[in-house]
């Protein structure tokens, strides 16, 4: 070999030094390549290469892993591989196993707002959290907003040109209906055998409803 490329052994392993690029037919143990860009084409695929190892790292100076193609990149997993402490992607079934995180810092969360995403709360249950706290959780059985009981976790509703439809005012304890800021609204119950249930401090409840002439009734239940 002449020019730029030249193989030097060491007394344990080859060194290949190529100035231009370079094929290699089976590549089946260590490859290590110190040039500040490489390109290596395969004999078997055409544009791959095929690593036989029990370990694959990708990395540069900096640590930094980068795996580009174009126009698009395909990457199958048959077994489980960790990518730091965030994830790991799980066997040919799809599926992307992330850490359980918390509301202060969420498994997923943003590059501009680290506090605010998704985290794991307990078996079928996860949680919205925004601004470290936990603003809405899922679970198998319900969906509760505000859980913490935190004063600023206001619930609304909008409709589509009035806002607070419905609105819970979490620091004041109140449920309100038809509320808006600028015009409100009307609660309506089109059912005349249904209305509006009231329970008085002793315990007794009263169904307030408009039969279909237009009279008012109140009925113990």
């Amino acid at each position: 070999m002449g020019g730029l490329s030249f193989v030097p052994y060491d007394g344990s392993r080859f060194t290949i030094n190529g100035g231009g690029s370079f094929a290699l037919p089976g590549v089946f143990g260590l490859l290590e390549t110190t040039a500040a860009s490489d390109t290596f084409d395969s004999d078997i695929y055409v544009g791959s290469i095929l690593f036989r190892a029990l370990e694959v790292q990708l990395r540069n100076s900096g640590q930094t892993k980068v795996i580009v193609n174009q126009p698009n990149i395909d990457i199958d997993f048959q077994v489980n591989y960790d990518l730091g402490t965030s994830f790991f992607v799980q066997g040919s079934d799809g599926q992307i196993q992330i850490l359980d995180g918390s509301a202060t810092t969420p498994a997923l969360s943003f590059l501009n707002d680290s506090d605010t995403g998704i985290h794991y709360v307990g078996t079928n249950q996860f949680s919205l959290d925004a601004g470290g706290v936990s603003r809405v959780q899922v679970s198998s059985l319900e969906t509760v907003v505000n859980p913490g009981k935190v004063a600023s976790g206001d619930f609304k509703v909008h409709g589509d040109t009035v806002d607070s439809l419905i609105f819970t005012d979490a620091s004041a304890d109140t449920l309100s209906f038809g509320v808006g800021f600028t015009t409100p609204g009307d609660m309506e119950v089109t059912d005349s055998t249904k209305g509006v249930v009231l329970e008085s401090p002793d315990g007794s409840r009263w169904r307030i409803t408009v039969d279909d002439l237009g009279i008012l009734t109140t009925t113990e239940i």
